[in-house]
C-alpha cells in the first residue's frame, strides 16, 4: 500500500498498544465487533475462489507430492499441522477468554450454545475452504507471505487494498490479546499507570521483533511451536473441565442447597485467582 515496513509496524503496534492499555472490557468490545466481519469477508473470498481453484486441487496436490513445488510445512502430517494451527488459535487468546469467562460466570444468554456451535463449525469450515483454494493455487500461494491476500487480489483486483486492511485488522485483533496477556500476568490493575507503561514497553519489544524478523519466519516457525504448546494447553483444559464437572455433579447429588453450591464455586474461583 506504499507504506514502509517501519511506519506500518509503528502504526499497527501503536493502535494495538492503545487498545490493550484500555483494559480487558474495552478491548473485548472492540474485537468482538471485528471478528465476525473478518470471518464473513474471508468466507466470501473462499467461496468465490473455489469456483476457479477447486478443479485444480488434484494438480496442486500432485505438484506438492512430486516436489515440483516446495512448501514450508507446519508439521509432518495433516494431524500435526491441524494441532499446530488449532493450538496457536487457542493459546493466543486463552488467558483473555479465561478471564472473561470468570468475570461473566453469572451471565446467562439463552443462545450461547447456538453461538458456540455455529462458531465451532464456521472456523474449521472457513480454514478448510481456504486451504483447498491454496492447494489449487499452490505455485503462487507457496511463494506468497499472505496467500489469502493473493486470492483477494485475483478476485477484486484494485479492490484488494480493502482486504489488505482486513488482514491488518485481523493481525491487530490477535496482537491485542497477546499484549494484554503478557502485561496482565505481572500487573493486575488495568487502570494504573504501571499497567499502561508496561503495555507501551511490551509493544516496543513487539515492534522491533517484527521489524527485524521476517513475517514468514514468525508464522512458519515460532507460531508453529506455539501451536503445539497450545494443543497441550487445550488437552489440559479439557481434562480439567471433566474433573471440575465430576466434582460439581458429586456435590449436587448431596443434600446441599443450590445457593450453598454457588457460594462454594465462587469461593473456589477466587482462591484459584488469588493463587495466580
Amino acid at each position: 500500500m506504499g507504506v514502509s515496513l517501519a511506519i506500518g509496524n509503528a502504526i499497527g503496534v501503536g493502535i494495538s498498544v492503545v487498545t490493550a492499555a484500555a483494559g480487558l472490557n474495552n478491548m473485548s468490545n472492540i474485537i468482538g465487533k471485528i471478528g465476525p466481519v473478518i470471518m464473513g469477508f474471508i468466507l466470501l473470498i473462499g467461496v468465490i475462489s473455489s469456483v476457479h481453484y477447486y478443479p485444480l486441487i488434484t494438480e496442486g496436490n500432485a505438484a506438492i507430492n512430486s516436489g515440483e513445488v516446495q512448501v514450508v510445512r507446519a508439521g509432518g502430517s495433516v494431524v500435526l499441522s491441524g494441532l499446530s494451527y488449532g493450538g496457536v488459535c487457542i493459546l493466543l487468546v486463552s488467558a483473555m477468554v479465561g478471564r472473561m469467562g470468570s468475570n461473566l460466570r453469572e451471565y446467562h444468554f439463552k443462545y450461547s450454545k447456538i453461538v458456540f456451535c455455529v462458531t465451532a463449525f464456521s472456523l474449521p469450515f472457513v480454514n478448510v475452504l481456504m486451504g483447498l483454494n491454496h492447494i489449487g493455487n499452490i505455485e503462487a500461494s507457496s511463494a506468497s507471505a499472505i496467500p489469502n491476500l493473493l486470492l483477494a487480489s485475483e478476485i477484486f483486483g484494485v479492490m484488494s487494498g480493502v482486504f489488505a486492511i482486513v488482514i491488518l485488522v485481523a493481525v491487530y485483533s490477535t496482537l491485542c490479546p497477546i499484549l494484554w496477556t503478557c502485561v496482565s500476568m505481572c500487573i493486575k490493575d488495568e487502570n494504573g499507570l504501571k499497567y499502561k507503561l508496561a503495555c507501551v514497553c511490551a509493544g516496543t519489544v513487539v515492534y522491533f521483533v517484527t521489524l527485524f524478523i521476517p513475517f514468514q519466519t514468525l508464522l512458519n516457525y515460532i507460531m508453529t511451536y506455539c501451536g503445539y504448546t497450545g494443543a497441550v494447553v487445550c488437552g489440559v483444559v479439557v481434562i480439567r473441565y471433566f474433573i471440575v464437572k465430576t466434582k460439581d455433579e458429586k456435590y449436587l447429588r448431596q443434600d446441599q442447597p443450590l445457593e450453598s453450591y454457588k457460594l462454594s464455586c465462587d469461593r473456589r474461583i477466587l482462591e484459584n485467582t488469588s493463587q495466580k
